[in-house]
């Protein structure tokens, strides 16, 4: 039976909290752990390979005993199992499907919000100074009156 199908015929039982070593498995129901990161092996992989292809001796080459394991998460298997990290854990760990926060549900409306505001507050800007410079030349021309008045006499 493949993994994914006993993860699957796991997963009917809500009172079981499913753990993995495995970063393949994680998400999917599976919470996570402290699992085996493909993507550090790999990378691990490569290095050696890229340096035997480059001319390294094997026998040169380095055992890497550093561990490629880290700690991973699901937060909505996290969620659905109702359990919380420790500090220490959560601080080093790769959470999987981060729970978006407000601005980021809502990134594309608060932008078109933004937009609108920012051209209503141009047209505003526009609508005032016409508005201001047709008060200043009603002012000029009323100033002019006095002026021709004072020299007429009147």
């Amino acid at each position: 039976m493949r993994p994914e199908d006993v993860i699957v015929r796991l997963r009917r039982h809500p009172d079981l909290i499913i753990g993995s070593m495995e970063d393949a498995y994680v998400g999917k129901g599976v919470i996570g752990g402290y699992v085996t990161s493909g993507r550090q092996q790999g990378s691990k992989a490569a290095g050696l390979l890229l340096a035997y292809l480059g001319g390294t001796p094997m026998e040169h080459l380095a055992a890497d005993d550093e561990s490629a394991n880290v700690y991973m998460f699901d937060r909505s298997a996290l969620r659905d199992a109702r359990l919380i990290l420790s500090e220490y854990i959560a601080r080093n760990a790769q959470i999987l499907h981060e729970e978006k926060g407000f601005f980021e549900r809502n990134r594309e409306m608060l932008l078109g919000l933004f937009f609108v505001v920012a051209l209503l507050a141009v047209i505003t800007a526009a609508l005032l100074l016409i508005a201001l410079l047709e008060a200043n030349k009603k002012l000029n021309a009323v100033a002019s009156n006095v002026h021709e008045d004072e020299a007429i006499g009147v």
